[in-house]
């Protein structure tokens, strides 16, 4: 595999892995519970990213700068959102319930907030039937580009470097 393609690689293997763990928590219904079963998915996410750094630079010989290292995770990024845009895009329309899935998880969490009144209750009901697909295809397209930008500093800074030094090949002087 060619030092170039392998941002396409784990891209592709970052944007699978991300759709059946996200097809897994829609089959058993984890999807709409709140809590640490979507953390999950982040916690792989920085990993893939780790993995991906430190094999980047260690294809390059460790000659790479940490701005080099993070604009080849943005482009691990833009493959991974690419599949996975295309798959969330495919569930709106496969799951015809999704928003009332997705408002039945909201009214679970506020109910448990002792301030939230009925009145309120009904105000987020129609923010939410005004906005849903707004806000679903926001942070379908926007959230891996965010995720992978966290991730993509958090690995740029974990793997090897040992960038080339300008001077290294300079002639020696006759300055003494």
């Amino acid at each position: 595999m060619k030092k170039n393609e392998l941002f396409i690689t784990y891209g592709a293997i970052l944007g699978f892995v991300v759709i059946i763990y996200e097809f897994f928590l829609e089959m058993t219904g984890l999807q709409y519970k709140a809590g640490y079963p979507h953390y999950i998915s982040h916690i792989v996410g920085l990993a893939m990213y780790i993995v991906f750094a430190i094999s980047y630079s260690r294809a390059k010989s460790k000659q790479v700068t940490f701005g080099q290292l993070f604009g080849q995770c943005m482009r691990v990024a833009t493959v991974a959102a690419i599949i996975i845009i295309t798959y969330r895009v495919a569930i709106y329309f496969a799951i015809p319930n999704l928003k009332d899935k997705s408002w039945q998880m909201a009214q679970e969490i506020m109910a448990k907030n002792p301030r939230m009144t009925d009145d309120l209750m009904e105000t987020a009901k129609s923010f939410s039937d005004k906005w849903f697909v707004y806000s679903y295809f926001f942070t379908a397209v926007f959230g891996p580009f965010a995720s992978g930008a966290i991730f993509g500093l958090i690995a740029s800074g974990t793997a090897p470097k040992k960038p080339e030094n300008p001077f290294s090949d300079a002639p020696e002087s006759n300055l003494s």
